[in-house]
């Protein structure tokens, strides 16, 4: 696992994304689940629909949002289908959990990993990326005196990229003293 770790922290900072993640079903949280795991993920009800092909899932996930009048639902599920296509190894997730802390991780696959049943999630397909989770947590206070607002850091949805003004201060907090501290 050191070797790996240190694999993760050369990633050039230019290249690193941080994305933002909710892992909150019903309002409670998966992170324990997650971290037992070296994963996050979300879990998706495909009506009748079940399938271990990620390509697959995505076409699934179009004739799913037919069905939904509005195209929030589909609309919300395609944003974090985008987003686990994005991720690159090396990226850093920061998981907000009820505790008033953020919790960090880094991506450590290249690829979205489908898996048929519900692991945890109450859906017939879940969609998660490998991770390993790092053992400190950022607290709101730690956030405030680096000059991040910890609002910024907190997913309005499943996941997004972080693309606000805090971003490099942020990352450069996590570089000094969370993966190098």
């Amino acid at each position: 696992m050191l070797g790996q770790e240190r694999n993760y922290r050369v990633v050039n900072k230019r290249e690193r994304t941080i994305w933002k993640m909710n892992l909150l079903h019903n309002g409670e949280s998966n992170y324990e689940f997650c971290k037992e795991r070296n994963i996050v993920g979300f879990g998706w009800g495909l009506l009748e629909h079940t399938t271990t092909d990620y390509e697959e899932f995505k076409e699934l996930t179009k004739i799913e949002g037919k069905h939904y009048q509005d195209g929030k639902y589909a609309y919300a599920l395609q944003c974090a289908l985008n987003a686990f296509d994005m991720m690159k190894s090396g990226d850093i997730i920061l998981l907000h959990d009820k505790d008033i802390s953020f919790h960090v991780c880094i991506v450590s696959d290249e690829h979205v990993n489908i898996n048929q049943g519900a692991l945890y999630f109450e859906a017939n397909v879940t969609c998660n990326r490998k991770v390993e989770f790092l053992t400190k947590p950022i607290s709101e206070e730690e956030l405030r005196n680096v000059g991040v607002e910890p609002s910024s850091c907190i997913a309005r949805h499943t996941i997004e990229k972080m693309s606000s003004p805090d971003k490099e201060q942020l990352e450069n907090y996590i570089n000094n003293h969370i993966l190098h501290g």
